[in-house]
């Protein structure tokens, strides 16, 4: 018996049909769907990315999973010490890309990096294939990464700084940079010879991005949530002659692609 006295319903293992009032009195069904993903994932589970890029078509939007060297990674949703910061990164790189010709910005897109592991990083710069970017978009993923991946870590710190960093490593992204919400602190690796070095952080707190010249991250506004000052050191970036002379080579390049195209 319910506590209002009515008798509980006949369940199935797809619906569970319950009765609520409307304001006025009038009684309607309520279903409320009790089916789980269709071939959801377990976490640590092995597969190939042909394999999980198949089932994790048919998850619904809101599923969050990754294959990080064969194996799932299965993630909750991002929640407001993940979301605000990553909020403000982002916006960074999209001032960047409305200064800079050729170069595109993202959120969540799928990367397939090779035949063990499909990532979504939190959010990327990359330079369009026609700019003389590595990466391509073809059938709405990215294929290889993009030149500079980013993860804002609050719960992920230990898959971000292993499994997801060596991922990068592996598969020649060229910048890789992880903000720590909890510790707090910025990491930013550039690649050399094949592995990951620490960009240097300047007296002011100040990292200089070497792929995307004129991108310039203040960490201590970053980690104190001031957009004004992330904003400021940005425009000083963009006011450089580094940024001057990338925006020239990048227009170049385009042209010279174009100039190939057409002959």
């Amino acid at each position: 018996m319910s506590h209002n006295g009515v008798q509980p319903m006949q369940q199935t293992l797809e619906t569970q049909r319950s009765i609520a009032r409307a304001p006025n009195g009038t009684a309607f069904k309520k279903v409320v769907s009790l089916r789980k993903p269709v071939d959801s994932f377990q976490d640590g589970e092995r597969l190939t990315q042909k394999e999980f890029h198949r089932r994790y078509e048919k998850m619904s939007e809101d599923y969050c999973a990754e294959l990080i060297g064969g194996i799932v990674h299965v993630t909750a949703a991002a929640h407001h010490p993940h979301s605000r910061p990553l909020s403000l990164i982002h916006g960074l790189l999209s001032r960047y890309e409305a200064a800079t010709p050729g170069v595109e910005s993202g959120i969540d897109i799928t990367t397939v990096l090779d035949s063990e592991t499909e990532v979504q990083p939190d959010t990327s710069l990359a330079v369009s294939p026609a700019y003389g970017g590595k990466g391509s978009d073809a059938d709405r993923y990215y294929k290889h990464a993009p030149e500079l991946v980013v993860e804002v870590s609050h719960t992920t710190e230990h898959i971000d700084l292993n499994e997801k960093f060596r991922a990068y490593e592996k598969n020649n992204t060229l910048e890789y940079l992880v903000h720590l919400v909890r510790e707090p602190a910025v990491k930013w690796f550039v690649l050399k010879n094949g592995a990951y070095e620490l960009l240097p952080c300047d007296k002011a707190g100040v990292i200089r991005s070497e792929t995307f010249p004129g991108l310039w991250l203040n960490t201590r506004a970053l980690i104190k949530r001031d957009l004004r000052a992330m904003v400021k050191t940005l425009e000083k970036g963009l006011a450089s002659p580094e940024h001057a002379a990338f925006c020239k080579r990048l227009r170049s390049t385009a042209a010279r692609i174009r100039a190939g195209k057409n002959q």
